[in-house]
């Protein structure tokens, strides 16, 4: 197992950046996780009522997603006291190979459940990664304040927040940029799109988020200008030499920019005091 860099490493340890603000009266509670991703280890933050009911939700989606799930046993988790399952995508057909097995933790925390996930091979790396600290974010924002013993540079940051038929991902790319928001707003673009060729870039147009920060807003169509699955507006800027990208798509059907946009509004940067 590797060296886990601490905060007498001489680094900054990491806390996010992204929390979030709940919509106005009378629209609902929304779905809100916040996810980590730094050195094999992926760790996602999310409120739950029970650790019992939080793992039979995440054992149905990752079935109806095509896995298979092992049975529960007690495991130390991130410093915590937790349980853990070994879990593995099944093979689809005769060309498609299964993939491969990863451990999956839980732990609660408060009102928070942590999930943890790394590869078979580093299940190590759940009860040796650590300590965490969680503390509440300053009002509005209801999201907690997450503190992980890793340099902030090595650390990406994902909020998701799904509310009706429309859900948010709000990315913060590891390490610093050194680049303007056009650049990198035209870097992210051409990743975005070697990774999905089907994708179709509709207008450009100058914007503002996150309370106020310029960026650049795009509208993406999935599948193609001849035949149309879905839409997203895609907003992406530097911020404090952060490369933010913030994206609102449907869930099950085709949303409009203003329902984008309220989406969008619910995304706040957490102050650094």
């Amino acid at each position: 197992m590797g060296h886990n860099p601490g905060p007498g490493d001489g680094a900054v340890p990491f806390r996010n950046a992204l929390g979030a603000i709940q919509p106005q009266a009378g629209r609902g509670q929304p779905d809100i996780s916040l996810r980590f991703n730094v050195q094999g280890l992926s760790l996602v933050v999310q409120p739950a009522t029970s650790l019992d009911a939080y793992m039979e939700i995440t054992r149905k989606r990752l079935k109806r997603r095509g896995w298979s799930v092992g049975a529960p046993y007690q495991a130390g988790v991130l410093g915590f006291d937790g349980r853990a399952r070994l879990i593995k995508r099944k093979r689809k057909g005769f060309r498609r190979p299964a993939g491969r097995p990863e451990v999956q933790s839980y732990a609660m925390v408060g009102p928070y459940a942590l999930t943890v996930t790394v590869t078979q091979g580093q299940g190590d790396l759940a009860s040796g990664f650590g300590p965490v600290r969680i503390d509440p974010a300053p009002s509005p924002i209801v999201t907690p304040v997450v503190q992980l013993p890793a340099p902030a540079s090595s650390v990406e940051e994902k909020l998701t927040i799904t509310h009706g038929s429309a859900r948010l991902t709000s990315l913060i790319v590891r390490g610093p940029v050194a680049m303007s928001t056009e650049q990198f707003v035209t870097a992210s673009l051409g990743d975005l799109q070697r990774q999905m060729p089907n994708l179709v870039v509709g207008d450009y147009q100058p914007d503002v988020f996150l309370g106020g920060w310029p960026c650049v807003r795009q509208t993406f169509v999935h599948g193609g200008a001849q035949s149309l699955v879905r839409s997203e507006f895609w907003w992406a800027g530097v911020v404090a030499e952060r490369g933010i990208q913030v994206s609102v798509s449907g869930t099950k059907s085709i949303i409009s920019q203003h329902e984008a946009r309220e989406l969008q509004s619910l995304v706040a940067l957490i102050p650094s005091a």
